[in-house]
């Protein structure tokens, strides 16, 4: 991921091909493209902006699960208790909440998005939040896509409306992000 955001930070590709100097690893880019914008406001890319990141995400994640709980059982204990397993998995986990990786990036978006997505309740503002929140998901890490398709899949159950519009968001957001990323020049070329 670091290696990724210097890339971006000195305005080269990440989607190249291969050679002496550089891989790609075959990560979605929205990670390493937040990195990059910070070190872009503070001069450099550091490792204690991207696991500040990554922490910040995690804790939105927790937060925005709290929350969700809290609502519907009516019980700040019980969503305590509730966002207190997925806090004591750090070691089990690899202890990847506040890593240089996109991880975390990815399960804040993906949480948030999947919040919206149950109280938005003809929001339609809201509604189209939760699209372009859960696909930015998937750019953060490709591992999203299941996350996504099983938030929206059971809303056709009863608000199929609401379903397809998330559902096209996330297929138009998916296109013009593949598109985008079609069109970056390799190595400044």
């Amino acid at each position: 991921m670091m290696c990724h955001a210097l890339r971006l930070f000195s305005g080269q590709g990440i989607y190249v091909p291969p050679s002496v100097d550089f891989i790609p690893h075959l990560y979605t880019p929205l990670y390493p493209t937040l990195v990059a914008l910070i070190g872009k406001l503070q001069g450099d890319v550091t490792y204690f902006a991207a696991r500040l990141l990554s922490l910040l995400s995690f804790l939105g994640a927790l937060s925005v699960g709290l929350l969700w709980v809290r609502r519907e059982s009516g019980s700040l204990a019980v969503a305590l208790c509730a966002m207190a397993i997925p806090a004591a998995t750090f070691a089990e986990t690899g202890g990847f909440f506040d890593l240089a990786r996109s991880d975390s990036l990815q399960l804040g978006l993906s949480v948030l998005g999947a919040y919206l997505t149950y109280t938005a309740e003809g929001k339609l503002g809201q509604t189209v939040l939760a699209g372009i929140l859960l696909t930015l998901a998937f750019f953060a890490k490709q591992t999203a896509a299941p996350l996504c398709v099983a938030t929206v899949l059971p809303l056709l159950l009863w608000d199929r409306r609401r379903a397809i519009l998330i559902g096209g968001i996330g297929v138009i957001g998916f296109a013009v992000g593949a598109l985008a990323l079609s069109e970056v020049a390799p190595d400044g070329a």
